[in-house]
């Protein structure tokens, strides 16, 4: 049968997901004893199971890993590979703010993909099966760097993020999307008048879905080169109401904002202050908590067990802060940084604090990434242990119960994460080829005297099945195709990838 073939832009990339493989009840490597160079970054724990996000590699590119576990027993349900036309665009998970629940009981990651080395931020929504039900790039769209994600009670979507402007200023991006990725608007906000290269942070929404900004910038005045952390506000269409300088920072990380079930909300910084016990630290986490406009109620500094690094924080269903990140104190580990887990009351007391440590691990930087509650109260963690020798990464799954205890039994300041050794049976890899969805109507006619000499073109099926190779005739062409449906066309010169373009096949 012959088809007319219509070409139209779309941009898209690869992603390639894999897995970990843990053993309940204990400390996880994907392999016990090997290293995997994957690196979690996010996890989300239903009813329906626990779901791990890993930054890891597919061959040669890095790519994003989704796992689902049993949270039983931690079994491994499934491991998929999701894989874009044509495998050759990196691909790297956000950070565990990029990671949500949908109110459809689905879920929504968001990350940055590299297109012919333009660097540029994607969505992907899939479902509790682990399969796509839309991924959406943002080439041209000014957004660079995905800082978080969150939903409104409509179901519309609030992305921040960081870009850069025309004249390559850093900025602020705050866009408003439908629940299929389709941009309703867009603001930008640079703050130049205040500061300079705005980045990191957190968002989250008013009651009035107004909006609020928890992030990061170097200011003008006092010209000292530091960065403070800053609260702004916005009206439900993005436009700047106020905006707060409120600490010096250290680092920039740590800059996360959470809406608490009163309606008020919870930021996270390190902030560059200085102790002298038990060891010298000029740096601290600092959680504050804010009502709407912006009036601190109380602001908490947990006390020091050595330095603690605060990499994120989330909220519990009781309405607590869970801090985590990474902590190292000279005198109980000398050669290794250990993971950290703080948790606050809604009132800003100190219910817990523990440490995490690796007996019998070799020098390494140990860190929690993300930390979420269970239905049950529980906890699981999410963490990466690096190598010193090798460099070489980790990804690491921890269940915790609610007092954040690996072992009731022997619960003080450190808890030693007993690390597994017995064999592991993988369930085989799943892969998909997904099929990505433009993102805008800026799509347009590809014509041939745009593309380089002797172009070369590759039609493949959905499924990603290479059809048949030619040399490219003209901008409307005529294949001949087993059964029409969606196809994509690769555009090669001499060797190299120049164009992808999506192909409706019509009667």
């Amino acid at each position: 049968m012959f088809k007319n073939i219509l070409f139209v832009v779309l941009f898209f990339s690869l992603t390639f997901l894999s897995a970990q493989t843990p053993i309940w009840q204990q400390s996880y490597e994907l392999e016990p004893g090997l290293e995997n160079d994957d690196d979690s970054r996010g996890v989300i724990s239903d009813s329906t199971g626990i779901y791990l996000i890993t930054q890891t590699w597919c061959e040669e590119s890095p790519c994003v890993g989704i796992i689902k576990l049993n949270p039983e027993d931690g079994e491994v349900i499934f491991r998929k590979k999701y894989t874009y036309i044509p495998p050759v665009t990196s691909m790297f998970s956000g950070v565990e703010r990029c990671l949500i629940k949908t109110m459809d009981g689905n879920y929504l990651l968001a990350g940055i993909l590299y297109i012919d080395y333009e660097q540029s931020l994607f969505l992907l929504k899939f479902d509790t099966n682990g399969d796509s039900i839309w991924f959406k790039s943002y080439v041209g769209e000014s957004k660079d760097v995905p800082n978080a994600i969150i939903e409104s009670p409509e179901g519309d979507l609030f992305l921040h993020s960081d870009g850069f402007n025309n004249d390559g200023i850093t900025e602020i991006d705050i866009t408003k999307l439908d629940s299929e990725g389709n941009i309703i608007w867009e603001k930008q906000h640079d703050f130049s008048d205040i500061m300079f290269n705005p980045a990191h942070g957190g968002i989250a929404l008013t009651e009035d879905q107004e909006i609020m900004l928890y992030f990061s910038g170097y200011a003008i005045e006092p010209t000292d080169n530091s960065r403070y952390a800053h609260l702004a506000k916005f009206d439900e269409e993005g436009n700047l109401l106020w905006v707060d300088r409120l600490y010096q920072e250290q680092f920039l990380y740590g800059e996360v904002l959470k809406r608490l079930p009163d309606g008020n909300f919870a930021g996270s910084v390190m902030i560059d202050s200085f102790i002298a016990e038990p060891i010298a630290i000029n740096n601290l986490p600092m959680i504050t908590k804010f009502d709407n406009d912006g009036n601190i109620l109380w602001e908490f500094i947990p006390p020091s067990i050595g330095r603690q690094y605060l990499l994120s924080m989330s909220v519990t269903g009781d309405g607590s802060i869970l801090a985590y990140g990474q902590m190292w104190n000279p005198e109980n580990f000398p050669e290794n940084y250990q993971g950290w887990i703080a948790k606050i009351s809604s009132d800003g007391e100190l219910l817990w604090q523990r440490g995490y440590f690796l007996d019998e691990m070799p020098a390494a930087f140990f860190k929690f990434r993300d930390v979420d509650e269970c239905p049950d109260g529980s906890l699981v963690a999410v963490g990466t242990t690096e190598i010193v020798e090798t460099s070489n990464y980790n990804a690491w799954v921890v269940k915790l119960d609610s007092e954040g205890c690996f072992d009731a039994d022997d619960c003080t300041g450190y808890n030693n994460l007993i690390v597994g050794t017995e064999e592991i049976t993988l369930p085989e890899s799943d892969n998909i080829i997904l099929a990505p969805n433009p993102t805008s109507d800026k799509q347009f006619h590809l014509l041939a005297e745009t593309l380089p000499p002797n172009a070369e073109i590759r039609l493949y099926s959905s499924l990603g099945q290479l059809l048949f190779t030619e040399k490219w005739i003209q901008s409307e062409q005529v294949f001949s195709l087993p059964n029409g449906g969606l196809f994509y066309v690769v555009v090669f010169s001499e060797g190299r990838q120049v164009a992808v373009r999506k192909v409706v096949a019509v009667e």
